[in-house]
This record gives C-alpha cells, structure tokens and sequence, in this order.
C-alpha cells in the first residue's frame, strides 16, 4: 500500500539533472488577497510536492492520491485533482502538482487535503497542509484632527 511520507506547498520547484534532487523555493503559509475580494480564484502558481513510499519496502505496489481544497468553513473548493502513484520499481516517490490558480472563500486557513484511495473507493486523508489567506486593508484617507 502507498504511504504519505510529506508534502509541501511552495512557489517552484527545481529538480537537478545530474543528481534528480529536487529544489523547493519559497515554500508558502500565508497570501494575501486585494481588499474586497471575498471569494474567487487568486492568478498564483503553486506547486504541491508530495511524498510516497511502500508501506513495506519489499513490496512494490501503486495506487491513487488526490488533492481537495477546502475552505475555512469547511466547505470544498473547485474540483480535486487525481494522480497515480506508482511504486512498482522503486520503494519511493515524488509527486509535483502545478495549479495556476486557487480558488478562496474569504479570508482564514484553507486547506490542502492530501488523500490516498482505500479499498472499495473509500478515501483516506493522509495530510493537511494550511494556507492562510488574509484579505489587504482598504487605504485609510488620512485623519485630520483640528488643534
């Protein structure tokens, strides 16, 4: 069975021709939104770097994860995305997903809920990762006090 070892939201990811390691930059907690934007899509190009491995390591094995986006309400946002996770040859891997948008409800913690899929096509969550959206204030016209 597939494991979730990490996953990681971050800005771009580069991977080494010569070594194959991978390079994650400005890995991101918090965005900020224009004021006045209570729901939408936010134009940011994310990558989500996730993690697998063999739960045992002699065993090859492969299966299916999906990425939801959830709201601080709890509600979902947009569709999920679903990938394949291979683990035939090799006992672990990494998945890089690019979306070039995020849809947001407001401002708070959105989350990006890692799932791999079960027996009888029951997902199972396996990580959580926050995203804090806060909203920009509306510029203040300055205050003037009579003396």
């Amino acid at each position: 069975m597939i494991q979730h070892v990490f996953s990681v939201l971050c800005m771009r990811t580069v991977i080494d021709r010569e070594s194959n390691n991978l390079s994650l930059f400005e890995v991101i907690e918090r965005v900020t939104a224009p004021a006045g934007s209570d729901e939408g899509m936010l134009n940011l190009t994310l990558d989500f770097v996730t993690v697998w491995s063999r739960s045992d390591l002699n065993v090859a094995c492969s299966g299916r994860a999906r990425i939801r986006i959830q709201a601080p309400n709890g509600t979902a946002l947009g569709d999920h995305v679903i990938y394949e996770v291979d683990l035939q040859e090799f006992s672990r891997t990494r998945n890089v997903v690019r979306l070039g948008s995020v849809p947001f409800r407001g401002a708070g913690y959105h989350f990006f809920v890692f799932e791999r899929e079960g027996a009888e096509d029951q997902w199972q969550e396996v990580a959580r990762i926050p995203l804090e959206l806060a909203l920009e204030q509306p510029a203040q016209a300055p205050q003037v006090t009579a003396l």
